[in-house]
């Protein structure tokens, strides 16, 4: 999920670059919100359903409909909006967006940012891993500063919390946006710099992650941040030059993939659960869990797009509903990115 606020924080800076700050809100708002309301009114109930049937066997409409019990009998962590919460927190990100690039083209921020250039670029991405890592750090201590830990067992107090966790990734890729050779670095990184630097990330990431509760709280800060940065940070960079070399033009594969982004994640979950109630707990059983998981990844992600290329992307409402767009004439050019 910090991968897509990276990139929804670049694009967002890329298409706010072209437009006024309403016309950027008045075209991308609508865009955020039809599928959130979709996906709260159908998908998650929907969804819900599914994973009631699974935990606890077959559920009647009626029941579903009118007693909430089995709702309450899920598993934590089950939020009201299950993985909406993504729409929810972008279309913040998206308000801020406006008056967070007016402060990035202050001499406030450029002349340091501009200042710290030769160094950030001899430290290649362990640069981005510093900065953003502090980013994180001090975001989190204004957090609990401003809010305290127990704000987020509030109705909304998870929406602040995931605002304030996720704020460093958004902000750093409009950031890269509008200092484009913090973004050149994901690109010209060497594959053993690349290799060597997650490797590392994540070797010191599972060190602190199992050894770490005696350590005192400093270092274990110290190693925890900055390590689950890079491993975020050098496995970002992978997927982009493996865009460049593989995705560099536009298919019709390819813009089948990027316009069905959207209605597959407002459905993956409901497609998970339903393939698992296909199959049936005795067979799931029977292939283990790693079996069950090599299943699900290799039937749900074709699924979904095809359920956006059969159904959804030859219905305009459904289209305008579960991707907050309506498909452009097949003669347009240029990929769409599902969360730009």
């Amino acid at each position: 999920m910090k991968a897509f606020f990276l990139i929804s924080g670049f694009f967002g800076a890329l298409v706010l670059s072209r437009r006024s700050a309403g016309q950027f809100l008045s075209a991308r708002l609508p865009a955020l919100l039809w599928p959130l309301a979709a996906g709260t009114v159908v998908v998650v109930p929907f969804t819900l359903w599914l994973m009631a049937i699974w935990h606890h066997g077959p559920i009647g409409v009626v029941a579903w409909l009118t007693d909430p019990g089995w709702l309450e009998s899920l598993p934590d962590p089950v939020g009201p909006l299950l993985h909406l919460w993504f729409l929810v927190v972008l279309i913040g990100f998206t308000l801020l967006l406006p008056p967070l690039m007016a402060v990035l083209r202050t001499p406030v921020v450029a002349v340091p940012i501009e200042a710290l250039r030769p160094f950030t670029q001899r430290l290649g991405l362990w640069g981005h891993v510093a900065v953003i890592a502090l980013l994180m750090m001090l975001s989190r201590s204004a957090y609990l500063a401003l809010f305290g830990p127990d704000l987020e067992s509030d109705a909304f107090g998870w929406l602040v919390s995931m605002l304030f966790h996720y704020a460093p990734w958004f902000g750093f890729g409009a950031l890269a946006f509008r200092y484009r050779w913090l973004f050149d670095a994901f690109e010209t990184v060497s594959v053993r710099h690349l290799l060597g630097g997650l490797l590392l990330c994540a070797g010191i990431f599972t060190l602190a992650l199992q050894f770490g509760d005696g350590w005192p709280g400093l270092l274990r800060r110290a190693l925890f941040w900055p390590s689950r940065s890079g491993m975020v940070v050098f496995g970002f960079a992978g997927l982009v030059q493996l865009c460049r070399h593989w995705l560099d033009r536009e298919t019709p594969l390819l813009r089948m993939f990027v316009d069905s982004a959207l209605t597959f994640y407002l459905i993956h979950i409901a497609l998970i659960f339903l393939l698992a109630l296909l199959i049936g707990r005795d067979a799931a059983d029977s292939i283990g869990i790693f079996g069950l998981f090599v299943l699900l990844v290799l039937v749900v992600p074709p699924l979904g797009v095809a359920v956006h290329a059969l159904v959804v992307g030859r219905v305009p409402v459904l289209d305008l509903l579960f991707r907050g767009k309506r498909t452009a004439p097949r003669g347009s050019h240029g990929a769409r990115a599902g969360f730009g």
